[in-house]
């Protein structure tokens, strides 16, 4: 048997931070996708802005995928290098294939490959807080990029986090110095 709801079963519901929250909330939803509601007319069409792995591990699958939504994609980082040492960048399976490169190129999708790396703990940190081997790792990194008609270079350095608190602030101030050479010259 079903309660009848009567005035007296229904509490007030009483504005409080977590209600003003959520209208607020429901507020910026809506306006949010009203601004994100395709435009009608001769409006021009949204710029593309996402960004994509293409795995080495499966190259060609993943390369079509990318030319089938190229209207959507801005950028493609193919996950095709890792730096062993400051000297040394090695290339996974298919990495430059210019074949790929052109094809996204051709949909008007940047390039931007990445490279990751897996050393040992401390030894990225060593890389970026010497400024010799930051130079010498940088060269390598700019040779890369000016190997093939590269668009920029995704760095995917997760070691890094080894390093402990007693070096956190040498290892940004190298990271920093490193990104400003990006600013300064534009690598590339």
């Amino acid at each position: 048997m079903k309660t009848p709801i009567t005035a007296r079963s229904v509490r007030r519901i009483r504005p409080g931070p977590l209600s003003l929250l959520a209208l607020t909330g429901a507020i910026v939803l809506a306006l949010c996708g009203a601004a994100l509601a395709p435009a009608r007319g001769d409006a021009a069409p949204p710029p593309r802005t996402v960004s994509a792995w293409l795995p080495y591990w499966d190259q060609e699958r993943a390369y079509q995928d990318a030319l089938a939504h190229a209207d959507q994609l801005r950028t493609i980082s193919p996950f095709w290098y890792e730096a062993k040492s400051a000297t040394r960048i090695d290339g996974h399976p298919g990495a430059g294939e210019r074949r790929i490169i052109d094809g996204l190129h051709a949909a008007g999708i940047q390039v931007v490959p990445t490279v990751m790396e897996q050393m040992e703990p401390g030894a990225l940190a060593a890389i970026v807080t010497s400024p010799d081997r930051r130079a010498e790792h940088i060269t390598e990194l700019l040779a890369l990029v000016r190997s093939r008609a590269y668009d920029g270079i995704d760095l995917d350095y997760e070691t890094i986090a080894a390093t402990g608190d007693a070096t956190y602030r040498t290892v940004s101030a190298g990271y920093r110095e490193s990104f400003a050479v990006h600013q300064r010259s534009r690598w590339w």
